[in-house]
């Protein structure tokens, strides 16, 4: 009984550490709530972020995270997938949520951009942000 319950307490403290991150960290980019149980998070992606970038992008930061199109069919489209916690101890949440929340900055980044030369004069000289 004891093994189990310091597992119980394992993965909560994961889950509360992964979970809190993503609410405080991830606020432009991701909507998500705790989960009751499981070793994983419903995360929803704003629509600026390409989750086939974001994929390709975490593999050459050595996260491996999956690209969204598991969980979708024809009558389930959504920007989303499943973020799990359970196999990563509190450094290597800390990490793995620091490389994704690089790369999804990079995109709300491109998008302002997109946005400023969608409006901008073509005399004006580029503006990078």
């Amino acid at each position: 009984m004891i093994k189990c319950y310091n597992t119980k307490r394992a993965y909560k403290a994961r889950s509360d550490q992964f979970c809190g991150l993503l609410q405080t960290g991830f606020k432009e980019h991701i909507t998500c709530s705790m989960p009751e149980g499981g070793l994983g998070v419903w995360a929803n992606f704003v629509e600026s972020v390409d989750l086939h970038e974001v994929s390709r992008l975490a593999g050459k930061k050595g996260l491996y995270i999956d690209n969204g199109d598991f969980y979708k069919n024809e009558a389930f489209s959504t920007n989303a997938m499943r973020l799990g916690f359970a196999s990563l101890n509190e450094a290597e949440i800390e990490k793995a949520l620091h490389i994704l929340n690089s790369i999804c900055t990079s995109f709300r980044k491109k998008v302002k951009c997109e946005s400023v030369r969608r409006w901008r004069k073509p005399n004006f000289p580029r503006l990078f942000l």
